[in-house]
């Protein structure tokens, strides 16, 4: 996202105290065409990338709607993991099991994952879900 830096005020020890920071074409234009979605500050708690990228995921195809709904193949390909799809459905189930996602809940059926935003709606229900619905 940044393209350059370039320090502009040093203090006496030389350290950067105030810089220019040059952002690359792409990211000033998804700002200016407000095309850019926030995080929720839980998402740096995530400690597996795999959950980190499903809350990816679920806030770019889901965002403020009610629910996104994927099969496994396609969600594994999208994640770019290059565990086989049999690891990926057990990572997945890890998931939902634990069920620690900022804003969505996550379930996993047939071979197809929902994410459901919690934002006072039921999520959706899957043999795997064992945890408490929607705050």
């Amino acid at each position: 996202m940044i393209d350059s830096w370039n320090a502009i005020k040093k203090d006496e020890q030389e350290r950067a105290i105030a810089v220019e920071v040059k952002v690359s074409d792409w990211f000033y234009r998804a700002i200016l065409a407000n095309e850019l979605l926030t995080i929720n500050r839980d998402y740096f708690q995530l400690r597996k990338p795999l959950e980190r990228r499903l809350y990816e995921i679920a806030r770019k195809h889901c965002g403020d709607g009610p629910a996104f709904k994927i099969g496994l193949d396609k969600l594994h390909k999208k994640t770019g993991s290059t565990s086989t799809l049999r690891e990926f459905r057990r990572l997945v189930g890890k998931i939902v099991d634990a069920d620690r996602l900022p804003d969505y809940a996550i379930a996993l059926a047939d071979d197809v994952v929902s994410f459901a935003n919690r934002n006072g709606r039921d999520p959706p229900r899957s043999p795997r879900r064992r945890s408490p619905g929607c705050r």
